[in-house]
This record gives C-alpha cells, sequence and structure tokens, in this order.
C-alpha cells in the first residue's frame, strides 16, 4: 500500500504502538493525525489541567515525529468527518488505529469505521 493514516487517539507515543508499527510495516509513507473531539473537550469531566496535559503531549508527540521527518496533522471536528476528510486529501488507502475500549471510544470508532469503509477504505484496528 502506499499511503496509509494512522490516527492518535490515547496512544500518543512512537515507541510500542501496535497500530503505528503496522502501517509502517504496510505503507510506504504514513501520516500521523490526531483530531481534537469536540464531544470529549467539552465533556463535564474535562477541565483545563486536563486540556493542557494533552495539548502538552500532542506537542511533544509533533517534536518527536518532527525529529523522525514527519509531521503531525491536528484537526478540530467530528472525528469521522475528520479522518475520512483527512484520508481523502492525502490519497491514503487505509486508517490504522489502536483500539479504544471505552463505550464512548468504542461507538465513535464504529463511526469512523463505517464512514471510511463508505468511503472505500480500509480500517485497521489493533489491540495495544
Amino acid at each position: 500500500m502506499r499511503i496509509a493514516l494512522h490516527w492518535f487517539r490515547r496512544d500518543l507515543r512512537l515507541a510500542d504502538n501496535t497500530a503505528l508499527h503496522a502501517a509502517a510495516r504496510r505503507a510506504d509513507l504514513v501520516v500521523p493525525l490526531f483530531v481534537l473531539d469536540d464531544r470529549l473537550l467539552r465533556a463535564a469531566d474535562t477541565g483545563a489541567p486536563r486540556v493542557a496535559f494533552l495539548l502538552d503531549s500532542l506537542h511533544a508527540l509533533a517534536r518527536e515525529l518532527g525529529d523522525a521527518g514527519s509531521q503531525l496533522i491536528v484537526r478540530r471536528g467530528n472525528p469521522a468527518d475528520e479522518v475520512i476528510a483527512v484520508a481523502r486529501a492525502i490519497g491514503a488507502e487505509a486508517i490504522f488505529v489502536n483500539d479504544d475500549y471505552a463505550p464512548y471510544g468504542r461507538r465513535r470508532d464504529a463511526d469512523v469505521r463505517a464512514a471510511a469503509e463508505a468511503a472505500g477504505l480500509a480500517f485497521h484496528g489493533h489491540a495495544d
């Protein structure tokens, strides 16, 4: 496969990242993406410290990716819309993710998987 999209969520790391390593083995180019999900950002249990930690972690990931010759794409909005839009824009053939086991994460991932399949994109979830 020529281009794969790796969608980061809770797994903001390069080392020991099952889906990222699978994408790197199968694609010539892996494009990293993170979507700031308004539903999570506006949740009752999401306070300023949690958002600050997330942003700090994203900055660290972006630096690490930059050092490796890549660039983190960050979008904000509905994950199903944003992931598919980025995948189409870069010409990706597949989306790689580490499975999320939380109730909201499972519903979100099912929505993104359905949107990917409707767009003709493979969606590869990995236990991690």
